[in-house]
């Protein structure tokens, strides 16, 4: 079967990159890599997990990431310069690039695979694989694609090609497969007997090796494929990579890499590091070489493999809690009693004692000094000084705690499973209340000494006393109720499984239930007003409501791990952490109206830009509702700001101005116009 795709090309939403987060532990991020290509021996790229690439100007040693805009999973990379690259998607498309990944276009191939592996020979000769029987070709620089079949029904799990011409593949079950046609037509050379194998790769007609077949071996052959030999290893492995006819690699799970001077005759084991399991190898030449693996782990070696350092940094324990004492500041607890630190909006942080290695569950601050930490084993430390320096108190169990809610530096109360424990003197003494009524305790808020709301299960309770005792006001029953956030004593939301949120402005005795449009868990929620909110999920999902929790809509998040907490502080600054070591931070600075037509915040605002694409210049005609000056801003898809022209005055009538842009660089910018409160946005594309 043969069938012509059509390209399917746009730019990635500039809302959603506007919207996006930003890893900031583990650094450069914590996602699972399955790919990694060099380009020259300065410029590298990984993709991942949930949209992730990052790529390296120095060789590995530092690692940015390049937004896409999309959270599909990204399963192959290949460069064929350092400007020229496509990307090879989960989802049955490819994203091509031709600056060095400063944008990436998306092309759909006409077919719905799960395509894995990608490869090109030229700049217009390429193949991406994982279709079941097929193969993907494009033979113009990858606008469109043709499906070819390989004659065998098995997933195409690897391939390898010398040139335009050349090229075998190896399906899920074992079998090789050759073509001297650019893969248009393929001869069997071996039927299944190999058993399961994973990569394959060729250097030349003759010369090639496949990884993972069952047991410890890698496979050789010197005669095209057509008869295998096979060479043991020291442990089981999955990819291969040689950089000519000697020099190989080959790595696996649990942190193996195995190295071959000798064609593959024998097999060194090399002392990677790490225990994570790895996906992708490459090297630039026989010295210089990265390997890529799961929770972001980036191995880098410059001596053929003698030595290999981690480029990732950061501590990979499971962040449960995450809370603001003042603006620049923001503190974040763990497993294994990890506390970590920053004073600057989290672009470094430090790892602070807390005197025990027990799970830390919640942290709470009342004011910008005084904070608390909850834990299991009945463990509770204080801060006095925003988290500079932690002592254990004791609150008088064993019993694992898991919220703690301070109202000012004397009032606070936490969570057990079953019990509340109260202290009206700053934790100097403390009370315990057992609610039977509870089959388990979620979250407690205080609005005063004496008035405040609790959560367990799937029951909202109410207590007038300062919490000894409790009286249900209402039930979200099929639910479980998680976490909730309340503005004051009135208006409030909680979050519970399968994506629900629930909105109170009663004081919890009625609720109104939205969706996020999510069938997993959301694990908190943080409202900043009655209007703009955030909730995250356990599948690493952060949605946004800008109309109080009515609608959601997913933001950007390019994260794969359960998110646990969120929180904001006073300087506009928001967190999300979870498993793996994983906090990502954003500003709630939320751009909107990027999509075409033009939108704007007023209905009366017209803006029209022409021509577009442009060349030379671009001509904005434009009528405000506002008499305030028009100010004009150009930036880049990864939010940064090219230009700001110089204020324009509007008329009655429509003004026309014209902006010089023949000395930037081809590619998709947005336009801003503001006029007091009115905002525009246009997205242009320059030729």
């Amino acid at each position: 079967m043969k069938k012509q795709s059509i390209l399917i090309a746009f730019i990635i939403s500039a809302l959603q990159v506007f919207c996006q987060w930003q890893w900031q532990n583990p650094q450069p991020q914590g996602n699972m890599l399955f790919d990694v290509c060099f380009a020259g021996s300065d410029h590298c790229w990984a993709v991942g997990r949930k949209g992730m690439i990052i790529h390296t100007t120095d060789g590995g040693i530092t690692w940015a990431q390049q937004p896409t805009g999309l959270m599909q999973n990204l399963s192959g990379v290949y460069f064929i310069d350092t400007l020229t690259g496509w990307v090879a998607s989960g989802d049955g498309f490819v994203l091509k690039t031709v600056n060095g990944g400063e944008t990436w276009n998306e092309i759909g191939t006409g077919y719905g695979g799960g395509w894995g592996q990608i490869f090109f020979a030229n700049h217009n000769s390429g193949w991406v694989s994982g279709e079941q029987g097929y193969i993907l070709r494009t033979v113009d620089g990858g606008n469109t694609w043709t499906a070819h079949s390989i004659g065998v029904n098995q997933l195409t799990q690897s391939f390898s090609f010398i040139d335009t011409q050349q090229g075998w593949i190896i399906g899920s079950f074992g079998s090789i497969l050759r073509t001297q046609d650019g893969g248009i037509t393929w001869e069997m050379l071996v039927t299944g007997s190999l058993g399961a194998s994973y990569d394959i790769q060729f250097v030349d007609s003759l010369h090639g090796w496949i990884g993972g077949n069952e047991g410890n071996s890698v496979r050789y052959t010197s005669n095209g494929g057509v008869s295998w030999n096979y060479h043991n290893t020291p442990v089981h492995t999955s990819d291969v990579f040689f950089t000519d006819l000697q020099n190989g690699w080959a790595i696996g799970a649990l942190g193996n890499i195995i190295h071959t001077s000798n064609g593959g005759y024998t097999w060194t084991q090399q002392e990677s590091g790490t225990g994570k399991s790895l996906f992708g190898v490459n090297f630039s030449d026989t010295q210089h070489g990265c390997v890529v693996g799961d929770d972001g782990e980036i191995l880098l070696t410059f001596d053929g493999g003698e030595t290999w350092a981690s480029q990732r940094h950061g501590p990979l324990n499971h962040f449960n809690g995450v809370a603001s004492p003042d603006p620049g500041k923001v503190v974040a607890v763990g497993d294994a009693g990890v506390i970590l630190r920053s004073t600057d909006n989290g672009a470094t942080w430090e790892e602070k004692s807390s005197g025990t290695t027990v799970i830390l569950n919640d942290i709470d601050f009342a004011g910008s000094m005084e904070g608390w930490v909850v834990g299991n084993n009945g463990i509770l430390i204080r801060t006095g000084d925003a988290g500079s320096h932690w002592n254990i108190h004791d609150i008088g169990t064993t019993e694992d705690l898991y919220r703690v809610f301070f109202l000012d530096e004397d009032h606070g109360w936490v969570l057990g499973w079953n019990n509340l424990y109260i202290t009206e003197n700053g934790g100097q003494s403390w009370s315990s209340k057992y609610l039977q009524q509870f089959p388990w305790l979620a979250d407690v808020h205080f609005f005063d000494p004496l008035n405040g709301i609790l959560i367990g299960y799937d029951k909202i309770a109410k207590s007038t006393d300062g919490g000894y005792s409790w009286q249900i006001v209402s039930s979200v029953p099929g639910y479980y109720l998680r976490r909730f956030c309340f503005l004051n004593n009135q208006t409030g939301w909680a979050v519970a499984d399968d994506g629900k949120v629930s909105r109170t402005d009663d004081g919890g005795s009625t609720w109104t239930q939205s969706t996020t449009g999510t069938y997993w868990d959301l694990k908190d929620v943080c409202f900043v007003d009655e209007h703009k909110g955030w909730v995250v999920s356990n599948y690493g999902q952060v949605f946004f409501s800008d109309d109080g929790g009515t609608s959601w809509e997913e933001q950007v998040a390019y994260v794969e791990n359960e998110l646990r907490a969120i929180c904001r502080s006073a300087n506009n600054h928001v967190w999300a952490v979870g498993k793996y070591g994983t906090i990502i931070h954003n500003t709630d600075e939320i751009f909107t109206g990027l999509d075409e037509p033009a939108v704007s915040n007023n209905s009366e605002d017209l803006v029209s830009v022409y021509p577009n694409p442009f060349d030379r210049e671009i001509k904005i005609a434009f009528n405000f509702s506002s008499d305030q000056p028009v100010e004009i801003k150009l930036y880049n898809l990864q939010g940064m700001l090219i230009q700001q022209y110089k204020s324009v005055s509007p008329n009655a009538e429509t003004a026309i101005i014209s902006i010089p842009a023949s000395d930037l660089a081809r590619g998709v910018y947005l336009l801003e116009l503001r006029s007091g409160v009115s905002r525009v946005w246009r997205k242009v594309v320059k030729d």
